[in-house]
């Protein structure tokens, strides 16, 4: 769903279906957005997300890093910041928190996913 409405919205939108092809998707693109479920098989968003800020992976500085996840408490909301992820959205996505995210947070250069 979020795919669909990225890909209305302009972004190039590439897909992973877990860890390991999401750090190979960061080794071969520079997203300008990342929206990262926590819940990945072989491996999880925030150790992926650890990963990028250890120096494993590339990913420029204003990348904007959003957390998908099943937990939506306050201690799951702070290990999301705290990983360095700018907002941790619940699932389902309201995809007008999104919205409201984009509007704020990317700009300029081709935005892609």
């Amino acid at each position: 769903m979020a795919e669909n409405y990225l890909r209305r919205d302009g972004f190039r939108v590439v897909t992973a279906l877990d860890a390991r092809s999401a750090a190979a998707v960061l080794r071969e693109h520079d997203p300008d957005l990342m929206v990262l479920d926590l819940g990945l098989p072989n491996g999880n968003g925030l150790d992926l997300l650890r990963g990028v800020r250890a120096g494993r992976h590339l990913l420029h500085r204003n990348s904007l890093l959003v957390a998908v996840s099943g937990f939506s408490q306050d201690a799951d909301r702070e290990l999301s910041r705290a990983a360095g992820f700018d907002a941790h959205f619940a699932k389902p996505l309201d995809l007008a928190d999104l919205d409201t995210l984009l509007a704020q947070g990317v700009t300029g250069g081709t935005r892609s996913l």
